[in-house]
């Protein structure tokens, strides 16, 4: 007792103010930077509204007494302490995140097809179009449904037409008639996979589906105010646009075409799977997302070209600024270049930073820092809060934290210092930035690419420190010089030089895909660990002391705390009836079906198996084999599969069904029909069930049954109580 008391005291007389002396210095080097974190702790409270399920309609009512009360409290202390204040900041961005998507929920809310309707005649305003191989996806809004009140009717739907039913020269703002088959957007195929529903609710739609019948045109409609007016004018030129860059290659490359429209207007629906593929797995998949690589390339293009023109005028360099006015050239044509492309996530973060930048161009200053990001994460996480569960908002967002917190370090700025005495050492140091920088993107974008795409391009550095400078240099100058003699019908002379550096690419990245080991595949893990590593590396790239360093070891402690290997896993559909397996001898299989290809290619990369097996492969020689081994196999009635300490069986046949309802300590899966099974110690999952709850995922982690399916995890969000009103 006596030894016990003395450690106590010689902590609290040496070691406690040691440590309080520590933690005050760190708090005062940091305590500026915590405006940093203003979009991580908004995001966290954004993240729990889309993971927690909740009925947020009880807590509306408490929210009105705990912020105002939070704010009240958070203004108070000011002047009294600094750590509270922080604390208390930190919880008021949460919660304004977790309610600024119920906001903005609110804001968006619109009526959804409740269920299938057949034939429908349709009178509506394209609002945008997609060309495909043999068809076209367009979206039309002001609707009218014959089958439908004007109360249930959505206000956009979206349309799968073939060429032969769409009329000729079809125009978007154009109001056409037609009939079609619609049904509510389409629930996650199994828990955690893509919510499309969800997706529709925040772009307003209310139903999908495809056309039955030949489009007519009507009268065009007149526009209701300028903004709508503006926004039909808008789609419309982003459409004729993407004709004219998506014209024939001059070489007969039928990739070619589909890859101009995506560098310039975003619309990859012509770019063939095999191409994406290819490129995908060469690491230069981020070449066709247009984000601030895209909008850089055109700003530094633009400022650079103008002040070269009005450097042959002496009377303009003598009396004005050239540098201020190329800088104001530069955010206008950034700016309708963002509205070009469609305005996505990563071209308003790209457009905000680079207007930014610009705007401290002309004040004199340099603005580019970690500041600046978080900015452009804020504004862009108040505006659309949905789009934090967006992988190009993730990835867009992490690539830039790394480079920036990397090139604001001293060590990097006396780096650039140095390579600006001559132009050799500028050549040499644009070579040696450009490999920082892939580099650099490649691992702060790692953990992200692995979740979201199930892989990693072992050799993406490689083609990257290739193809980006093409992209510099030919490609992107190219697509200027072809919208600037657009105008003139002398387009073909910039798509001539963009078809010749992106057939260098497409060499590039076909060379690439080709080496031994160009894709390492990576079975999909637990969204805790993404969140985990995620928050670790902004902790390492938002502090500035030596706290950041911290975060090595504790994203190693929480891996090795939180990581559980799967041993198998089984999920199965609600809509397709399609089941799959996954073994724990890293072998998938799946009942066989030529369709439902994008569902498949999830699964595939979920498990990190290079194809799925017909179940059929599981089967015995001796096709009457019963199910009663250990072993996971097949017959002719069905399969079975041992999972932790519990048997799973599959059948499609109804004897085979009401035999395994009676054993104990089982789960039966029977998609084909009704059983009513009233064995408690069975859980039986039969076609009622894949209606009423969606899809079903169950896994074995270290030994532990956990069955999940769809309904549980969305049935208190507003898009799936609008399907159920």
């Amino acid at each position: 007792m006596q030894v016990h008391k003395q450690f106590l005291y010689s902590f609290y007389i040496r070691i406690f103010p040691s440590l309080r002396a520590w933690l005050s210095e760190i708090i005062a080097i940091e305590l500026h930077r915590f405006n940093i974190w203003r979009p991580v702790f908004l995001g966290i409270g954004i993240l729990i509204y889309f993971n927690a399920n909740l009925s947020v309609s009880s807590i509306w009512e408490v929210v009105w007494i705990v912020v105002p009360l939070l704010f009240f409290v958070y203004l108070c202390i000011k002047h009294i302490s600094s750590y509270l204040r922080i604390g208390i900041g930190i919880l008021l961005l949460t919660l304004s995140g977790f309610y600024l998507v119920e906001l903005r929920s609110y804001l968006v809310e619109a009526p959804v097809i409740k269920e299938e309707i057949r034939h429908a005649p349709i009178e509506g305003v394209v609002r945008s179009i997609e060309t495909y191989e043999n068809r076209a996806r367009i979206i039309i809004s002001d609707l009218f449904i014959e089958k439908l009140d004007f109360q249930e009717t959505p206000r956009k739907v979206r349309l799968s037409i073939p060429f032969s039913h769409m009329i000729e020269d079809l125009r978007i703002g154009d109001r056409v008639s037609l009939t079609a088959s619609l049904r509510p957007p389409p629930l996650p195929s199994v828990p955690g996979s893509h919510d499309f529903a969800r997706m529709a609710w925040f772009k307003g739609i209310g139903g999908i589906g495809y056309s039955t019948g030949k489009m007519d045109l009507l009268n065009k409609p007149e526009s209701q105010n300028y903004w709508d007016k503006f926004m039909l004018t808008l789609s419309d030129y982003r459409y004729h646009v993407t004709q004219k860059y998506s014209a024939p290659s001059l070489s007969q490359n039928d990739a070619l075409p589909g890859l101009r429209a995506a560098l310039v207007t975003g619309q990859r629906s012509q770019i063939t799977p095999e191409t994406y593929d290819m490129i995908r797995d060469s690491g230069l998949a981020h070449l066709l997302a247009i984000s601030g690589l895209h909008l850089g390339l055109i700003a530094v293009l633009v400022f650079g070209g103008i002040r070269l023109f009005l450097s042959f005028f002496s009377s303009i360099v003598l009396n004005i600024n050239t540098k201020k006015i190329a800088a104001y050239c530069a955010i206008f044509i950034c700016f309708g270049y963002m509205l070009l492309s469609g305005m996505t996530v990563p071209s308003q973060r790209a457009f905000l930073m680079i207007s930014i930048a610009f705007i401290g161009v002309i004040l004199d200053r340099n603005v580019i820092s970690l500041r600046l990001v978080s900015f452009a994460a804020f504004v862009i996480l108040i505006l659309y809060p949905e789009s934090i569960l967006s992988a190009s908002f993730q990835l867009s967002f992490a690539a830039v934290v790394g480079l920036v917190s990397v090139y604001e370090t001293s060590y990097m700025k006396s780096l650039y210092t140095h390579f600006q005495q001559s132009y050799i050492k500028r050549l040499i140091g644009y070579s040696l930035f450009l490999c920082i920088t892939t580099i650099v993107a490649t691992l702060a974008t790692a953990p992200l690419s692995t979740y979201h795409f199930g892989q990693i391009a072992s050799y993406g550095i490689i083609g990257n420190l290739i193809a980006v400078p093409l992209m510099g240099l030919i490609v992107m100058p190219s697509a200027l010089l072809a919208f600037v003699l657009m105008p003139f019908g002398l387009e073909i002379i910039g798509l001539y030089g963009m078809d010749f550096g992106l057939t260098i690419i497409l060499k590039i990245a076909s060379w690439v895909t080709q080496l031994d080991g160009a894709v390492i595949q990576i079975a999909q893990y637990d969204g805790i660990i993404l969140a985990i590593i995620i928050f670790s590396c902004l902790w390492l790239c938002l502090w500035k002391s030596i706290i950041r360093f911290y975060a090595i070891p504790f994203s190693i402690l929480m891996f090795l705390l939180f990581y559980q290997p799967l041993n198998k896993e089984i999920l199965i559909t609600s809509q397709e009836r399609l089941f799959g397996v996954k073994l724990a001898r890293a072998e998938a299989y799946i009942v066989t079906s030529g369709r439902y290809r994008f569902i498949k290619d999830r699964w595939r990369e979920r498990w990190a198996v290079k194809e799925l097996k017909p179940l059929s492969d599981l089967e015995r020689e001796i096709d009457y084999t019963p199910l009663d081994t250990d072993e996971d196999v097949c017959a002719t009635d069905g399969c079975r599969f041992s999972l932790g300490n519990q048997l799973v069986f599959y059948t499609t046949l109804r004897a085979t069904a009401l035999a395994t309802c009676s054993m104990p300590h089982s789960i039966v899966i029977y998609p084909s029909g009704f059983v009513n099974c009233k064995n408690k110690k069975t859980l039986f999952i039969d076609r009622g069930d894949l209606i009423r709850n969606g899809g079903y995922l169950i896994s074995s982690v270290a030994g532990n049954i956990n069955i999940r399916n769809v309904m549980e995890e969305r049935s208190n969000y507003p898009w799936q109580l609008a399907r159920n009103k």
